[in-house]
């Protein structure tokens, strides 16, 4: 299954979410984060980005 990516803005973190197990973006660095799981319920409001917007966090 191909990842998605977010952009979260109450949290103002980038989210990747991979084969069920969703990644934030912190210091640079991908970091697991089941916090992020509510994205599914709808209990974290998201935009949809580009992967390249999300590596982009990582430079």
């Amino acid at each position: 299954m191909k990842p998605s990516y977010y952009y979260c803005p109450d949290y103002k973190k980038y989210v990747k979410e991979k084969d069920g197990i969703y990644y934030k973006i912190e210091d640079k660095k991908e970091i697991p984060s089941n916090f992020y799981l509510k994205i599914n319920i709808g209990s974290i409001f998201t935009e949809d980005i580009t992967e390249e917007e999300y590596y982009a966090q990582l430079c």
